[in-house]
């Protein structure tokens, strides 16, 4: 669900509207090409977000597997939980970061405002 917020925001950079609100960041006034590049970056962000949902998937169905198990290993469980955080975290980062240097310092500081209401806690 996080994810979800994540691309919206990153979905507003591209169509944001006249409206203001949270999520609307129009105020930044992108470039033409800072659309495309926004709308890669999209592309990508989903496509990653698609292999994480995977990813997350199978591992869910090891821990599944764990708790049917006569004594629960935490630490598998602990181990599995962490791959899943680790690889949420990097799409994260590589989407923060590509916008990051797409955005002028003039519009990251616009931006800096507001980054509290999409970041995913």
């Amino acid at each position: 669900m996080k994810s979800f917020f994540v691309f919206l925001l990153l979905f507003s950079f591209v169509y944001g509207g006249d409206s203001h609100y949270k999520n609307d960041l129009s105020y930044l006034n992108l470039s033409n090409t800072q659309k495309v590049k926004m709308e890669h970056i999209l592309k990508e962000h989903r496509h990653a977000l698609q292999n994480l949902r995977e990813y997350k998937h199978d591992l869910e169905e090891n821990k599944e597997k764990l708790f049917l198990e006569s004594v629960l290993d935490e630490d598998k469980i602990r181990v599995i939980n962490a791959k899943i955080n680790e690889y949420s975290t990097k799409i994260k980062i590589n989407s923060f970061k590509k916008t990051h240097e797409l955005l002028t310092p003039e519009q990251r500081k616009k931006f800096e405002k507001y980054i509290d209401d999409w970041r995913p806690e």
